[in-house]
C-alpha cells in the first residue's frame, strides 16, 4: 500500500511537473530530504530521484524556463554565502571544517587566526 501511495504521489507530482518545472524543483526537494523510498520496500532500489531530476531538466527545456534562467545572478550570493562560512567557522571545534572553508572560498578567511594555533 505504501508503495502505490508513492508511486502514485510521484507520477502525479511528475505529471504536474511536466506544465510546471517548480513542481519538479519542489517534488525533488521533498524526495531527497525525506527519502520517503527507504520506507517502502517495492521502491527502496529505483533511481527515483534520478527520474525527478530528468523530468524536472526536460520540463525546463521544453517549456522554454532555460531560456529565462539567469545564470549571474549567483554572482550578487556568492559574496554572502562565504560570509556566512566564515560565520559558521567561527562556532566549529573542528579544524577539518576549517580546511574546507579555505578550500572553497580560495582567500583569507576568518579560520586563518584559529588554524594557526594547530600545529
Amino acid at each position: 500500500m505504501r508503495d502505490a501511495l508513492l508511486l502514485g504521489t510521484i507520477a502525479a507530482s511528475l505529471l504536474l511537473a511536466l506544465r510546471y518545472p517548480y513542481v519538479g524543483v519542489l517534488a525533488w526537494a521533498w524526495f531527497s530530504i525525506m527519502n520517503p523510498h527507504q520506507m517502502a520496500y517495492g521502491v527502496y532500489g529505483l533511481p527515483l530521484n534520478a527520474v525527478i531530476a530528468a523530468v524536472t531538466i526536460t520540463s525546463f527545456v521544453i517549456n522554454g524556463e532555460a531560456m529565462k534562467f539567469r545564470g549571474p545572478h549567483y554572482d550578487l550570493v556568492r559574496p554572502f554565502f562565504g560570509v556566512a562560512l566564515d560565520f559558521a567557522a567561527l562556532f566549529t571545534r573542528s579544524t577539518d571544517f576549517c580546511a574546507l572553508l579555505q578550500s572553497i572560498h580560495q582567500g583569507p578567511s576568518i579560520c586563518s587566526p584559529l588554524r594557526s594555533g594547530d600545529n
